[in-house]
């Protein structure tokens, strides 16, 4: 689906990095589809807001749109803007054939390079996720450019010049672009460009489509013209009604906290039966019979005791948190099949551990440095890097944080790991991040508290914070995800359980 991006969890997303990839996502699709005007006032108030992850956040492919226009976002430095900046942009573009052509004797813009583009992938080519759906994606787009480099459309008028400041569009393609230019149809296309633009808008949500699409330099005129929305049969009106509401959307979540979500004022043993719920019955349900099981009855366990819970602070010789022990005390674990945990929109999220298996975690190849929220590296960059050690002194890192060397394992599936952190950690990384508050700048100040509000609630609460949660994914796409709280990790993936992503 094109923009089915829902208002209301935006502006109840708590997590303020996603909120705004998902921003970056949108102004991508709507300038795509020729509604430039409400790209570029989601990139403004992206910009103006002072993204929490750095400004690469934000799709540079969008530098195309925007200088075919004439018309920048409010916020974007100047030397972006530069010639000099967009050529660089090109040629990336011209050179990168990646996995879509790997043999590099067709990777040509004539004949025998279109075809190659044309020809079909392998049986997985067709799927919207994995390598194979990729190299497809970037395929189609450079088939069309190809296409139409051999068959040029006679009445485009190229925008692109020596003198961009003399050919601007004015506006979006499917209004004031559309009024000064003309729609640009699929109509008005050879049938072989037409047969690939049809192609590539019926596997609009493939993997990379949208960005290989955005990387497109020379295809820019035509998206502005609103080749791709009239390919999709998308009403001009419809599109604008469906931007202007996510301008808002994201304009208000910009600017203020997270509303109040369904699960905010839950109780714990609520948001175990809802999460279980989701994942058993719910939007989780298929994700058994893919898996080829048979979905339990429940995730939840038989609560554990007192005496099996202080058993466990004795022999971690530890305090645990109240919000972990009140799981503990309704479900001593949590899980089904093999690590299955909470279905988190896409895939369960790692089974919990009960009593008798959570502990310390000894690994040396997970004492990674403890970053807590993600803030652009210029900001990072404020406190000089120290050399890290691991205990065994197999590995060193150059960061000004301290290393993962005190955290609780709770839960595993696979790859991914879920910890607790200890608050001595926690007390560490913090004195690190409140350093970069003082030496920072006005500007980048603002970008810390907005990442630290986002994280903890407020800097208040963030001064408090004892032991926090992390979600560990190791291999080759190595991710984390942190939390201020076990608590807030529970109705996090509580709210994602909630519906197939």
């Amino acid at each position: 689906m094109v923009l089915d991006n829902k208002t209301e969890n935006i502006l109840e997303n708590p997590d303020l990095g996603s909120i705004e990839r998902e921003l970056s996502g949108c102004a991508t699709q709507l300038a795509l589809l020729g509604e430039v005007d409400l790209a570029r006032e989601l990139a403004s108030a992206l910009l103006i807001a002072g993204p929490v992850g750095g400004r690469r956040i934000l799709n540079k492919q969008l530098n195309f749109a925007w200088a075919e226009t004439g018309r920048w976002p409010e916020g974007i430095l100047e030397e972006e803007k530069s010639e000099q900046s967009l050529s660089e942009l090109s040629q990336i573009y011209e050179g990168n054939w990646g996995v879509g052509v790997q043999d590099e004797s067709l990777r040509t813009f004539d004949e025998k390079g279109l075809q190659a583009c044309l020809k079909e992938g392998d049986q997985f080519a067709d799927a919207t996720t994995g390598s194979s759906a990729m190299a497809k994606s970037q395929r189609l787009v450079k088939a069309l450019d190809i296409s139409l480099r051999l068959h040029p459309i006679k009445d485009l008028q190229k925008t692109e010049s020596d003198d961009r400041k003399t050919k601007k569009l004015k506006g979006s393609a499917a209004t004031d672009a559309g009024e000064e230019l003309g729609q640009l149809r699929v109509s008005n296309l050879d049938k072989q460009s037409a047969n690939i633009v049809n192609q590539i808008v019926a596997r609009w949500g493939a993997n990379q489509q949208i960005v290989y699409l955005a990387e497109a330099h020379p295809l820019w005129p035509l998206y502005l013209r609103g080749v791709l929305a009239d390919a999709m049969d998308v009403r001009p009106g419809e599109l604008k009604n469906k931007g202007k509401k996510l301008v808002e959307a994201f304009s208000e979540r910009l600017k203020n906290p997270a509303g109040s979500s369904k699960v905010s004022s839950m109780t714990m043993k609520e948001l175990l039966d809802l999460a279980d719920n989701n994942t058993v019955n719910g939007a989780g349900k298929d994700h058994w019979s893919d898996a080829g099981d048979e979905p339990p009855k429940t995730l939840l366990k038989d609560p554990a005791s007192e005496k099996e819970i202080s058993g466990l602070e004795k022999k971690l010789e530890t305090t645990l948190p109240n919000d972990y022990k009140e799981f503990l005390s309704i479900s001593n674990g949590l899980g089904g099949g093999i690590g299955d945990g909470i279905y988190n929109g896409y895939f369960p999220d790692p089974a919990l551990h009960a009593t008798t298996d959570t502990k310390w975690v000894e690994e040396e190849y997970f004492q990674l440095p403890v970053e807590l929220i993600d803030i652009p590296k210029e900001i990072s960059d404020l406190v000089p890097a120290e050399k890290r050690t691991t205990d065994n002194g197999a590995l060193d890192w150059d960061t000004p944080f301290p290393l993962f060397d005190r955290v609780l394992e709770i839960g595993v599936r696979d790859i991914d790991n879920l910890w607790l952190v200890h608050p001595n950690l926690v007390n560490e990384a913090r004195e690190v991040y409140l350093k970069m508050h003082q030496a920072g700048s006005k500007e980048q100040k603002k970008v810390l508290e907005r990442a630290i509000e986002a994280f903890a609630g407020s800097m208040d609460a963030f001064k408090k914070l004892e032991w926090c949660c992390v979600k560990w994914s190791s291999g080759g796409a190595a991710t984390m995800e942190s939390y201020s709280s076990f608590r807030k990790y529970l109705k996090s993936v509580t709210l994602d359980s909630q519906e197939t992503k």
